[in-house]
């Protein structure tokens, strides 16, 4: 009896663990450098923290750059997105320092992140 119930524990808290693992792994966020970007990153999530510059708003969808010291890259932020995640594109200029998370995405030959959270 005293084996069963042990064995039950054991599972019960592998399994915890493992989920535990699985939301660290799929939710950390590890600042990517720009310059790093390439490629091989279409379709995965990165962070990258860097200075707004060449921002624009159509009233619908934002777009601008963001680059640290190692690069520059195309951010754009869909208007869903933006409702989403309360997004004001008028607090936002050039110059400001950000950290986005979005999808590297490749739009007609050129890398750019599809935001999907701004902080």
């Amino acid at each position: 009896m005293i084996e069963k119930d042990l064995r039950n524990v054991s599972l019960i808290l592998s399994i915890a663990g493992l989920v535990v693992l699985f939301i660290g792994v799929n939710y950390a966020d590890v600042s990517t450098n720009i310059s790093d970007i390439d490629n091989n990153y279409i379709g995965k999530v990165v962070s990258v923290k860097g200075e707004i510059s060449s921002y624009f708003y159509n009233g619908k969808h934002l777009f601008f750059d963001i680059q640290d010291d190692t690069g520059k890259i195309r951010v754009v932020f869909f208007e869903n997105v933006m409702k989403n995640q309360n997004i004001d594109p008028n607090r936002m200029k050039n110059g400001d320092v950000i950290t986005v998370r979005g999808n590297v995405e490749n739009y007609k030959g050129r890398l750019e992140i599809v935001g999907e959270r701004l902080e």
